[in-house]
């Protein structure tokens, strides 16, 4: 049917573990957890369309249901602790950012804007959130930071096309989507937003960037040659570009890094995606 699927790609050997999932809800964005034990992802309910953040752990067990507001609630990323998501919900008739312990208890609202926040992001140190604002009434999207003790806003990028921000694991760089008409680009700055790279010259729609752990490499969602979607990894200096899926017959969306923890083993690196 439509309902896709949640894969863990080994990216040292190609190996694809497909993790089960007992209950009717699409999986989008799925995120793993900082220990990698955990998945958190929004899921769309078949029946009544609903959108809410889910919790699992990455063997297919202990399925937790975080929001339960009718509104559309997504794009959850966990705080450095575990304890603690970052998600958008739109339950105050716009796009804001609430954070949410993972048992749904102690929902903060963050932001208070006219414009519509995108893709939240914890630091590793826990002390700030990176996000994209898109006016679209202007056609400008940049790229921002908040303090999360006093909610004090930076805005980092003046591209007018940045969005989707992924902050390096030491903490030092934030990766973001540089969108120009139907070309995106991955770019990597400061996590001040001093020195602007751009990593990626595909000339096409590349978007999705994570971080491998050791805060080296990108993994990213790009076109190829046959227009459907795959994951490449490349290195931060743009040298090394990899080609980490060939599906001919489905699209990856999402593919962020995660530590692997299946069967108790946690030496290799994956890539969490949907499809």
């Amino acid at each position: 049917g439509d309902q896709e699927s949640l894969i863990l790609l080994n990216v040292a050997t190609g190996e694809e573990i497909a993790l089960a999932i007992d209950v009717e809800v699409d999986v989008n964005d799925p995120v793993a957890s900082p220990d990698g034990t955990q998945i958190a992802f929004f899921g769309i309910d078949s029946a009544t369309g609903t959108e809410d953040i889910f919790v699992m752990n990455v063997n297919g067990t202990g399925f937790v249901q975080v929001t339960t507001n009718p509104a559309l609630d997504y794009s959850p990323a966990w705080s450095p602790d575990g304890e603690r998501l970052v998600f958008i919900s739109e339950r105050d008739d716009n796009a804001e950012i609430y954070t949410i312990r993972t048992d749904g208890t102690d929902l903060t609202r963050l932001t208070f804007s006219a414009v519509f926040e995108a893709f939240p992001t914890w630091s590793p140190d826990g002390t700030l959130i990176a996000f994209s604002a898109d006016d679209f009434d202007n056609n400008v999207s940049n790229v921002y930071t908040i303090t999360v003790e006093d909610l004090h806003t930076m805005q980092l990028t003046s591209n007018d096309g940045a969005t989707a921000p992924a902050w390096s694991p030491d903490g030092e760089y934030i990766a973001f989507d540089e969108q120009s008409g139907d070309i995106s680009e991955i770019y990597v700055m400061t996590r001040d937003g001093e020195d602007q790279q751009q990593v990626t010259e595909l000339g096409l729609l590349s978007y999705s960037a994570s971080w491998s752990t050791d805060s080296s490499t990108l993994s990213f969602v790009s076109v190829n040659e046959r227009g459907d979607f795959d994951i490449y990894a490349i290195s931060i200096d743009g040298t090394g570009l990899t080609r980490l899926t060939d599906t001919q017959d489905s699209d990856e969306y999402f593919a962020p890094w995660v530590p692997l923890s299946v069967n108790g083993k946690t030496s290799a690196l994956g890539s969490l995606f949907d499809e």
